[in-house]
């Protein structure tokens, strides 16, 4: 059995031509359409599959509640009880947000791995698209209390505002939902 061999050639403008010749007979037992099977196309139609296309949505939609909230939270915090805020300074404002982060993080640590077992990854992520509304409904319910106390903030919109620094971090836990489907290789039609 002859070797393959490569012979190089240069035409007459200089540039390397490389010639492959093949074996006389495979290696392996087979048609050469199972030695070499056809080109499959790599354009931007086979990359957005089902599944693709269901993840980059839901973690669209799920970035945009987040930055909306993002952006709402430190305003809320800032306005004055007459435009439906609580009127905090911003050094308050940073405690809170940093307190807010710091609880996100610790019981994302935590609880993450635990809610995904007990609730599942499609319903964890439902549940953290639904936390959105409940965290928009408390905004509401302290703006409520702030007025009826005339303008300064009592202890049931701490609580309040509190709830809400417990709730973010069961609404972040989505992001992590939306990646493990691709992740554990589910059938998307089990995540919907």
């Amino acid at each position: 059995m002859r070797r393959p061999y490569i012979r190089i050639r240069f035409d007459s403008n200089a540039t390397l031509h490389d010639q492959y010749e093949p074996e006389r007979t495979p290696l392996l037992a087979g048609s050469e359409e199972d030695l070499f099977p056809p080109k499959v196309s790599t354009g931007i139609s086979s990359i957005l599959t089902h599944r693709v296309l269901l993840a980059i949505v839901n973690f669209g939609f799920l970035a945009f509640l987040e930055i909306s909230l993002c952006a709402v939270l430190p305003l809320f915090l800032a306005s004055s009880s007459v435009a439906g805020g609580l009127g905090l300074s911003p050094p308050s404002i940073g405690t809170v947000l940093g307190g807010l982060g710091f609880i996100n993080g610790s019981i994302q640590i935590l609880f993450f791995a635990p809610a995904h077992e007990f609730l599942g990854t499609r319903l964890l992520y439902i549940f953290g698209v639904a936390i959105f509304a409940a965290i928009y409904g408390l905004m509401a319910l302290i703006t409520r209390w702030v007025r009826e106390c005339s303008g300064c903030i009592g202890w049931q919109s701490w609580a309040l505002l509190a709830m809400i620094g417990l709730l973010c971090p069961i609404e972040n836990m989505a992001f992590s939902t939306n990646l493990v489907p691709a992740a554990l290789d589910i059938d998307p039609d089990e995540f919907i």
